[in-house]
């Protein structure tokens, strides 16, 4: 994960590349994939904002409807596909919006602590464009919905299916090899946009998950304790 261009100086290691390079004439929805760290720094210098909200959100709804393409969870919970499909299309997007937010701001707290330079725009445009392989990935999920959908799918007739059920496997597999790669961009991009390196990036991101985790267990541990204190 670690990165030649977040070595000495202000992380760019190398000199940028000449006007009219490969990776600047790409736009940022291929170039994010191949070059993160040069595809964020070109975002960064021009418009950090620019299609932040839009991406979180188009993600979020790709992302709903792989839950709805998963046959297991309808089954698990013993409701229609449909229903988990609308249900997660409505909270998702909500909480993705809220996450973005938060976390925009835990990380470029927590980044600021390991010597880095970013603020919370800049985290907010790296969590959003490390999305667009996720958002691409959302195109395997169209044939794992219509095999969710087909008749009898929710009575578990599609699990019985080994030609479904390998097709389903193949393409499950295919989405969590992309996911592994989103990881590994939005710790790029959040290096980029703190100006070191993709290790420390994942530091800054674990420590805002542990702040997370504290602030929202703090109250549930103290009002158990006065819970049990009146008992």
């Amino acid at each position: 994960m670690d990165d030649h261009s977040a070595a000495s100086g202000e992380g760019a290691g190398v000199p940028p590349p000449p006007p009219g390079a490969p990776d600047q004439a790409l736009s940022p929805w291929l170039a994010i994939w191949v070059r993160p760290r040069a595809a964020m720094r070109r975002i960064l210098d021009t418009d950090p904002r620019r299609g932040v909200m839009a991406l979180v959100v188009v993600a979020a709804l790709v992302g709903a409807t792989g839950v709805a393409a998963e046959p297991r969870i309808a089954l698990l919970l013993r409701v229609p596909s449909s229903f988990i499909l609308t249900v997660a299309y409505v909270a998702l997007p909500i909480c993705s919006i809220v996450g973005l937010y938060l976390f925009g701001f835990l990380i470029a707290l927590t980044g600021r602590w390991l010597e880095g330079q970013g603020d919370a725009v800049a985290v907010r445009a790296a969590l959003a464009w490390s999305r667009v392989p996720l958002i691409w990935g959302g195109l395997l999920v169209i044939p794992r919905l219509i095999l969710a959908s087909a008749p009898g799918a929710d009575a578990g007739d599609l699990m019985q299916n080994p030609g479904a059920a390998i097709l389903q496997g193949v393409l499950g597999m295919l989405q969590l090899i992309l996911g592994v790669w989103a990881v590994v961009v939005m710790l790029k991009c959040l290096g980029e946009a703190h100006r070191f390196s993709a290790w420390r990036a994942l530091g800054a991101f674990i420590l805002s998950w542990m702040i997370f985790t504290v602030c929202m267990l703090t109250p549930a541990v103290v009002a158990f304790l006065v819970l049990r204190g009146i008992s």
